[in-house]
């Protein structure tokens, strides 16, 4: 199952795409998209 969120940052004021999917062992796998630099090095 994959989950999706759209965040206005206050950080930037750039939006950030963040979407979490389900792997088969119980793991996420997280991905953020943003062009903020700093909500970028933070996803990391």
């Amino acid at each position: 199952m994959t989950s999706k969120v759209k965040v206005d940052s206050r950080l930037c004021g750039f939006v950030a795409l963040i979407e979490a999917t389900e792997k088969d062992d119980g793991t996420y796998d997280i991905k953020v998209d943003s062009p903020c630099e700093k909500i970028q090095k933070f996803a990391k």
